[in-house]
Formats: structure tokens, sequence, C-alpha cells
């Protein structure tokens, strides 16, 4: 899962609570934040696999920490080249946290939130909480020439998406004209949406939990859904540690709904009609959700189809784990039926085929950069490439295990046709008894192969599905 939680507190707000412990406690707090903030954006940016929402998570983070985290990677790419172009040598990997101080700095000149003589003077400062005294004067230097280049400076204020050249040619490719709505949402603080356990509690009531505790919260697409108007901590959420609410995007939720769908649902959904003999999903049929984690889709349709025999597989021990805590903590650890195994494998198979399959498909994630900006840092040219070989290969190994006249329902949180329709069209061709089920949401664009949500659409991140359906009786191909 990616940021869930908004608009975070500004450095100002946190200012502002500040007042009153005196001059000196207010200048050792923002210089706290500052290379805390440092200090977090360093550790997600020198290691491919630590993500900047988890860091936060367990550093427990407070509010001003994360706008400047967010704040920074935003805006990462520009920064980075005004920055550079400042420096006679690229500063060394080990002192990568002072390179991220420029860059909270660089950031606070271009966007504001404080005098640039604090911006500059609270990042050099920080140095010497970091045990870097000796750098100090770099560091005033650059922030200061910045400072000085208004040219620059209205450059990045002025400036409407920032990505890496490689991502901006493939987006600028896939979407045309759609590419500067898309690329600017990523801009965006995302919304923080809300799926209701309509096992325990209604939509109505829940809403006036929030109500009750001056929250106000609007209602989207699924009966399910709401929206807040003010993000805060799940933590803070009425009934969350009951399971009542868990936190997950519009785009996310309406996997569920497709793969248990049959004709539709509320008006909002369709999918293809079924044939007369298959079978439906809430009944006590057999779902596998074939890469289970973080579990919002897994755990939506146990809610959804409370009689049906739901199976996960997922790689990662690690995150096997929380997916066992998450099922306590709604309710399901006596139904969590969890292998932790690769799906491409069958040593956890038990060669009884299922009626429904989620493959929700590992991913470059493209289409959530609004909530995880750091994504596009991580990634690399090719990147998309990779994942789909292994995509197709799930593909190719989960089929066999989908009983006749079942649904598989391949998902991917990209945006990127390598990824999507692509990688759908080619199993296609190489297996002409799959129908591709026709697909609507209320929200995206049709494509030959499947539906693509977008992120300039404010409630959903970028998403993609296609359904495929296996014939209740297919015809045996001549060798």
């Amino acid at each position: 899962m990616a940021d869930q939680t908004g608009q975070p507190m500004t450095e100002e707000r946190s200012r502002r609570r500040s007042r009153g412990r005196g001059k000196g406690a207010r200048r050792t707090v923002i210089t706290s934040e500052r290379v805390v903030a440092a200090t977090l954006l360093s550790d997600c940016l020198t290691s491919p696999y630590r993500s900047i929402d988890r860091l936060l998570d367990q550093a427990n983070a407070a509010p001003a920490v994360r706008a400047l985290v967010y704040g920074v990677l935003r805006c990462y790419c520009g920064l980075d080249a005004e920055l550079s172009r400042r420096l006679r040598q690229p500063i060394p990997q080990k002192l990568n946290s002072i390179k991220q101080l420029m860059m909270i700095g660089g950031y606070q000149l271009a966007h504001g939130g404080v005098p640039p003589h604090a911006a500059i003077h609270e990042a050099v400062a920080a140095c010497d909480t970091l045990g870097r005294t000796g750098i100090k004067a770099l560091v005033n230097a650059v922030l200061r020439g910045l400072q000085r280049d208004q040219l620059a400076i209205d450059a990045l204020t002025e400036r409407s998406f920032d990505l890496p050249e490689w991502l901006e040619a493939q987006i600028r490719e896939a979407w045309g004209e759609r590419f500067e709505p898309v690329v600017r949402a990523f801009q965006n603080q995302p919304p923080m949406t809300l799926r209701i356990n309509q096992r325990r509690i209604s939509t109505t009531d829940y809403k006036a939990l929030l109500d009750a505790q001056g929250g106000t919260a609007s209602p989207a697409w699924l009966a399910e859904t709401l929206v807040l108007a003010n993000p805060r901590s799940q933590r803070d959420l009425p009934g969350y540690d009951d399971g009542l609410v868990s936190v997950q995007d519009a785009s996310a939720q309406f996997a569920a709904h497709l793969l248990s769908a049959e004709s539709g649902i509320a008006g909002l959904l369709k999918v293809s009609a079924p044939a007369p003999d298959s079978p439906a999903a809430g009944d006590s049929h057999r779902i596998l959700d074939a890469c289970a984690a973080p579990g919002g889709k897994l755990f939506h349709l146990m809610e959804l189809n409370p009689a049906a025999d739901i199976h996960a597989v997922e790689f990662s021990a690690v995150r096997a784990e929380r997916l066992r805590a998450e099922a306590d903590r709604l309710g399901f650890a006596k139904r969590l039926v969890l292998h932790t195994s690769d799906a491409r494998t069958d040593d956890w198979w038990d060669g009884k085929p299922y009626d429904r399959i989620l493959l929700d498909a590992p991913c470059t994630g493209t289409g959530t950069i609004r909530r995880r900006p750091d994504i596009k840092l991580h990634r690399q040219a090719g990147d998309d490439h990779v994942a789909s070989l292994l995509q197709s290969e799930l593909l190719e190994r989960l089929w066999p295990k989908l009983a006749q006249g079942g649904r598989l329902l391949y998902c991917t949180c990209s945006i990127l046709p390598t990824e999507n329709q692509m990688v759908v069209e080619q199993f296609l061709q190489r297996h002409p008894e799959a129908e591709l089920e026709t697909v609507e949401l209320p929200a995206g664009i049709a494509l030959p192969f499947g539906w693509q949500l977008l992120p300039d659409n404010q409630l959903t991140d970028g998403f993609y599905y296609a359904a495929l359906r296996r014939p209740a009786h297919e015809r045996i191909r001549s060798s």
C-alpha cells in the first residue's frame, strides 16, 4: 500500500504548534524535523527496496516530517538537476543525508512555507546534528546560489510535472493528449479512501461515527466506499482496531466486485454475461488471490463472498506475516488459507481448480506515483519489460488452475501498456480458447484489451483490469 493519509501538515502549521516553547526550543524542533526527513529520504533512495511510506510509518514520523519528505520527492528530479549544477562533483553516497538536507532547503526556497533565510540557516544548522560540521560551508554556498538564481526558482515553482526523462517519454508515448493531465496528477496529494466492512456495520452508520468525531466523508461509486475530506492516521479511524474499516484506494476496490460480478453491481460495473452453467463466485466455490499482499483485495473478497473457500498465495514471508496480522484485525484469521510460496509453482496447490482467480500482478507501480513519489526514482528504464516477463509467466502458470467456466481477473497498478494490454493481448494469442470479457467501470477508458483507470481522476490511482474467462466446454485443439 502507498501513503494513504492525503494532505499532510505543513511545516508552518508545525511552527505554530511549537510557539510558546521559546525560540531555542522552536529551532531545535525545526532542525530535528529536517534531520529526520533527510535521514528518511536518504534511507529510501539508497535502497531500491525501501518504500518511503513504510519508512515513515516505522519511524512514526510527525506530519511536518511527512510534508517535507513528500514535498521533496514530488519535486526531486528538478531539484536534483538545479543543485547538481552548483556542485563541482557529485556528493558521495556516504554523505547522501547531506544531499537530502540540500534538497529540503531547495524545496523550501522554491515552494515557500518558511522565509528563504530560515530555509538556508536551518539546513546548515542540521549539518551539526548529523555530525558533518565540515560540510556546512558547501551547503550554505549551494543553497545561497540557488536563492540568487530567480530564474531557477521560478522554473522549479512553475514546473507542472517531475519525472525522469525515460519515464516521461514512455507515458507521453502511451497516452498522447492525456499525458499532461496524467503527469500533473502525480504532483497532487491523493485522497484517503475508506472501505467499510458492511458485514460488520453499514456505511451510513459508519459515516455517523465519523461525523461524531467531527470528520467529513463523501460517498464514491461503491456502497462500501467513503472518501475523507480531511485525512488522518488510520489508527484514529473509529472502529479501525475492531475491523470496521480499511484504507484502500477507490481504484483497487473494483477488483473484488469484478471478480464476483455476474452481470453488474448497482448499475456501475459490467462484465460479460456468464454461460448458464458457469459457477457463481458467491456460492461455496473456490477463489484464489495469487499475489495477496498487502491484502486489501483479498479481505474485500472475503467480505463480499462469505461462503466462498478463499485461498491466498504470498511469496514474501514478511508480507505473509502482515497478512496474518491484518486477517486477525478484520476477524478473518480462522478463515484465512495462506500459502507462503511462489504462485508460479505447484508445490502449494492441492490440484483442485479455482472458480475465480485474482492476479494482482507485481508491476512497476507507475499508476501510484502521486501516492508513492519515490517509485519514479526507484524504477529504471526497462523495468516494465522485466515485469511483463514475470506477469506473463504468472498468467501461464495460473491459467491451468482455473476451472472451466471460471474467471481470471488480471490487474496491475501500472499505466504502462507493456505491463497491461500488451501482456493480455499476447496471452490471448497463445491461448485462443481464452475469452476476453467486457469490463466497464464508471471512470477510466476502454482499451482493445481491458480497461485503464488513470490518476487524472482525483478519486483513483492508475489501475488496469482485464477479465479472462475459461470456456465451460473447451474444444480440444488438434495437434
